[in-house]
């Protein structure tokens, strides 16, 4: 018995991850009143669309709690260069959903992201 569970002891300061880390999003989330406060986020997520490092971005509008979400989906080694950066062009988005009337409930969050099927 002994033998059989000595393999599953780590080293001290050891940790071992079971959710394999290989893509992570960064997604900036808000909640907006309308479909004409969405719109006019639309507008302004496509005026600084270019400034996002991902070549996956999405948006997401959810019309029964009117959610707004933007993810931008990175390699693990380009999601550490951008943190780096502050998440650029993160704080000038966010303050502008903040100005838009209509919009509550501004955050940010990061999460890992895998595609499980294909």
């Amino acid at each position: 018995m002994l033998r059989t569970s000595a393999r599953f002891i780590r080293p001290a300061g050891a940790r071992a991850y079971a959710i394999p880390v290989n893509n992570v999003c960064r997604e900036w989330r808000c909640n907006v009143d309308n479909e004409e406060t969405a719109e006019k986020l639309d507008k302004v997520l496509g005026s600084m669309q270019s400034k996002i490092p991902s070549k996956n971005v999405q948006r997401l509008v959810c019309k029964a709690e009117w959610d707004y979400k933007v993810i931008s989906t990175v390699s693990m080694q380009e999601f550490g260069e951008w943190k780096a950066n502050s998440f650029e062009p993160e704080a000038s988005f966010m303050d502008k959903l903040k100005a838009t009337p209509g919009v509550t409930n501004v955050k940010a969050q990061a999460y890992v992201v895998d595609q499980i099927k294909k």
